[in-house]
């Protein structure tokens, strides 16, 4: 069981950082093709960016045979 003093951390470009000194931010793009979730973590002392996340679901793929290759 985690200790509740324990404070939590988050790994940046200045290494372990706590969350406390960071401000988060999130944003969706929703599409007819994909998803967009992005995540940013700020440092709030200067703002700079501390660590960036992007994940990308894709609602719809290539045609068939729009570039397909042999393999042999």
């Amino acid at each position: 069981m985690p200790n509740p003093n324990d404070t939590p951390l988050i790994y940046t470009v200045r290494g372990n950082v706590p969350t406390d000194d960071l401000e988060h931010y999130v944003g969706w793009e929703i599409t007819d093709d994909y998803v967009k979730f992005r995540e940013v973590y700020k440092f709030k002392d200067d703002g700079t960016v501390a660590k960036e996340n992007c994940h990308i679901h894709v609602l719809k793929g290539l045609p068939l045979g729009t570039e397909q290759q042999t393999f042999g």
